[in-house]
């Protein structure tokens, strides 16, 4: 698994990231050299395994119309391109099912306080399949056909829920966009773990800030964000800061050494999980 979905970014800035877990913790800050290496260890014990994986190996492909037909299980995924002139939408077919992108968002806010829409998805990356009991779970990771700028940071989830063909979107910015499922021995669901970045991408001029939310499986096949008995969201923030600073338009200088901090409201302590 590569939750804390912020690896790539953190390991290029030679800082940490990631999360999930626990209750009656409300907003206790913890700093330490390893933020890093104990929350993503903490995400991979309780990643929940799924049945199959299908990764997007193949290349773009010619500027054309074209669907792509795959078996997941005993499910079908069609990833439909329809391109007129120097444009082109995307859209998905589970089981018969047409699932069009336009006009979807996600349910959380990725990028500061944004939403994303899905209607900007040009490729599928990776698709995953479990099997809950009664529910079986399809899971589509999605991000645009073309890299340039901020765009190569984006991604975007579609989760479906094959018996009620309920669908949740989420999205990732700057941050791990594989799907991944967790189930936490003092939870009673599964659960997806929504993320947003806030900051400098480089921390050059603000620390980078990334937040993890606790999102449940309900019994219909959505998820909802979830929440302490309270009312407060379940949450881990994880503030990380570069080695240097900038001091004008163009100089840098090496910054004071801060250490990662981590504030957490969440189904237990998740540093303490990983001594």
């Amino acid at each position: 698994m590569k939750i804390v979905f912020a690896l790539s970014l953190l390991l290029l800035l030679s800082t940490p990231i990631l999360s999930q877990r626990s209750p009656r913790l409300a907003f206790r800050p913890s700093c330490g050299q390893f933020v890093y290496e104990r929350l993503r260890n903490y995400f991979e014990i309780n990643e929940e395994r799924p049945l199959q994986v299908v990764n997007n190996k193949g290349d773009l492909g010619r500027w054309e119309s074209k669907i792509e037909t795959l078996r997941i299980g005993e499910q079908t995924v069609e990833w439909i391109d329809e391109v007129s002139g120097n444009s082109s939408r995307s859209s998905v077919r589970i089981n018969g099912e047409l699932i069009s992108l336009d006009k979807q968002t996600t349910l959380n806010a990725p990028d500061e306080d944004q939403k994303f829409r899905l209607d900007m998805v040009g490729q599928w990356d990776q698709i995953k399949l479990w099997e809950l009991g009664e529910q079986t779970i399809i899971a589509i990771a999605m991000s645009p056909r073309a890299c340039t700028g901020l765009m190569c940071g984006v991604g975007v989830q579609l989760w479906y829920d094959v018996k009620s063909k309920q669908k949740t979107y989420f999205g990732t910015y700057r941050t791990d966009s594989d799907v991944s499922l967790f189930r936490y021995p003092r939870g009673n669901s599964y659960y997806v773990v929504g993320t947003n970045f806030k900051g400098d991408f480089h921390g050059l001029t603000a620390p980078i800030v990334i937040t993890y939310e606790l999102f449940g499986l309900a019994p219909n096949g959505q998820f909802k964000v979830r929440t302490n008995p309270k009312g407060v969201k379940y949450f881990i923030r994880h503030t990380t800061f570069a080695e240097r600073e900038l001091t004008g338009e163009t100089v840098t200088r090496r910054r004071v050494q801060k250490e990662d901090s981590l504030e957490q409201n969440w189904l237990e302590d998740v540093l303490a999980v990983n001594q």
